[in-house]
C-alpha cells in the first residue's frame, strides 16, 4: 500500500508570514472552495459562509490558523496553512491508499466525518448533516502520538456501512 496518494499537491510557501502570504492562501481557498465545491460521496462539501470584518470566510481563517486559548484569539499556523491545498485534494482522493475515511457517531449525537492522511499526519473533520451533506469544520496537522492513538480508537468505533 502506497503511503502517499499520487499527485499530492506540494506544500505552500507560507514563510515569512505576511499579508501577501495570506492573500496567496486566500486565492487557493477561493479556487478550491468558492469557485467550485469539492465533492465527497457525490455531494458538494459546504462550509459556514460567515465572514470576518476583512470579508474572508471564518472557515478560511480556521484552516490557516490555530486557537490561542490564553488570548481567545487565533494565531498563524504555518504548518496548517502550508497544507491548505491538501484539503480539497484529500476530500476528492479520500479512497486512495494511505487515506482513511470514516463516519463516527460522537457522544453529543452528531455524526462527524474524518479524513486522515495517515503518513502526512493531517486530518480533516466534517459534520455530516441529516440529509447526507457534509460541512467542513477544520483541518490540522497531528502533532502528538496520543492524538493518533485516539484517532485509531475512533476509526475502530466508526459507523460501518
Amino acid at each position: 500500500m502506497s503511503a502517499v496518494p499520487p499527485l499530492l499537491p506540494p506544500l505552500l510557501c507560507v514563510e515569512p508570514w505576511c499579508d501577501a502570504i495570506v492573500d496567496a492562501l486566500y486565492e487557493v481557498f477561493d479556487r478550491d472552495f468558492r469557485q467550485t465545491k469539492p465533492i465527497l460521496d457525490g455531494q458538494e462539501i459546504h462550509y459556514y459562509s460567515k465572514t470576518r470584518p476583512d470579508g474572508r470566510e471564518t472557515i478560511f481563517w480556521h484552516l490557516i490558523t490555530t486557537e490561542d486559548a490564553t488570548r481567545s484569539a487565533r494565531n498563524p499556523d504555518p504548518s496548517r496553512a502550508a497544507r491548505l491545498a491538501w484539503v480539497r485534494f484529500l476530500i476528492e482522493h479520500s479512497t486512495e491508499n494511505g487515506v482513511l475515511l470514516w463516519d463516527l457517531l460522537e457522544h453529543d449525537g452528531a455524526v462527524k466525518t474524518y479524513i486522515w492522511f495517515v503518513s502526512g499526519d493531517f486530518l480533516l473533520i466534517f459534520k455530516k448533516l441529516k440529509d447526507g451533506r457534509r460541512r467542513l469544520l477544520t483541518s490540522f496537522c497531528i502533532k502528538y502520538e496520543r492524538y493518533k492513538s485516539g484517532l485509531e480508537k475512533k476509526y475502530k468505533k466508526r459507523i460501518q456501512n
